[in-house]
């Protein structure tokens, strides 16, 4: 009896732990279009914008906390 009862809570806890790996949802990000863009030749007194698309193809929210330029 004690050890079915053993057996019966360690398949149980492997099936806890197996099926909450499985279902952690993640982001997944996808910048269309490439993540460099080249604006060319540039004056001091320019200003100058660019676009960038994202995309988030995972099953979570995607937070973006900072970004800056390179």
């Amino acid at each position: 009896m004690k050890r079915s009862s053993i057996l019966i809570v360690l398949f149980t806890l492997c099936a806890i732990f197996s099926g909450a790996q499985k279902s952690l949802a993640v982001p997944k990000l996808e910048v269309i279009g490439g993540t460099n863009f080249d604006f060319g030749i540039v004056n001091g007194n320019q200003t100058i914008t660019h676009e960038f698309v994202l995309n988030n193809h995972g099953d979570s929210v995607l937070h973006i906390l900072k970004a800056k330029g390179g």
